[in-house]
């Protein structure tokens, strides 16, 4: 009965450890997931942009106005002397890439990253 207890939890922990699920990522695949992140972005963005036009020009104003002022709808600005954080840089494909990109340039002689 122990043996078999035994094995049991033997054969739980090397499906839960984490090094089973672990990613890996080397230096010159960075670029790449960086580029997967803005274009995954920018697909989650457009419709949001879209609809902030549509608002401001239902409020009366001219289409190219409206445009121009929410051209950078959605990315990294300071506002108020603050940083305001784009937006969707928290969901998984780009934390992938900021976190690789942050640990390949504080390890440069490191050729991968597993998260």
């Amino acid at each position: 009965m122990i043996k078999h207890l035994f094995g049991i939890m033997l054969l739980f922990s090397f499906f839960v450890s984490p090094a089973v699920y672990a990613d890996t990522i080397t230096r010159s695949q960075v670029p790449e997931l960086m580029v997967e992140c803005k274009s995954y972005r920018q697909a989650k963005i457009a419709p949001l942009r879209q609809a902030e036009i549509e608002k401001c020009v239902e409020k009366g104003k001219e289409l190219d106005r409206c445009e121009s002022f929410n051209e950078t709808f959605g990315e990294t600005r300071y506002e108020y002397n603050r940083l305001q954080i784009g937006l969707f840089w928290g969901d998984d494909i780009c934390d992938k890439a900021l976190k690789s990109e942050k640990y390949f340039r504080a390890n440069p002689s490191s050729k991968e990253y597993s998260w």
